[in-house]
């Protein structure tokens, strides 16, 4: 029986879990994701072009391994932004960060970095 942990892990009593927790926008090419929807290419071969750590914008992370880093995200097409919910923000209550979108649908998106929302509840 093969040892379910990677050489040189410590986490035998964690499992799968890493060893950091990190929240990330992982960018694939369209066409490649709609291949994999039509079947004319494998769902393991879309391979990501780009990696946006999340956490030096959030408010609320108190480890490196709280699982929780952010929630629901909604994009708005016709205003070019991004909302990315995080959860417990301020207390109870989320935090909306609104990210602007640039470029067009043939270019490499820019990112602007986020202002933050307190929803009102």
């Amino acid at each position: 029986c093969e040892d379910p942990y990677p050489a040189g892990c410590d986490c035998e009593d964690r499992g799968w879990w890493s060893t950091v927790i990190q929240g990330q926008i992982i960018f694939y090419d369209p066409a490649d994701l709609a291949k994999v929807a039509q079947g004319t290419l494998a769902a393991n071969r879309p391979q990501p072009y780009a990696v946006l750590d999340l956490d030096p914008y959030l408010y609320h992370l108190t480890s490196t391994r709280e699982k929780h880093h952010i929630s629901a995200i909604a994009y708005d097409r016709a205003n070019g932004r991004l909302y990315i919910f995080e959860p417990f923000g301020d207390g109870d209550k989320p935090l909306v960060h609104a990210w602007s979108l640039t470029g067009s649908s043939t270019d490499t998106p820019s990112i602007v970095p986020p202002v933050m929302l307190l929803l009102n509840n």
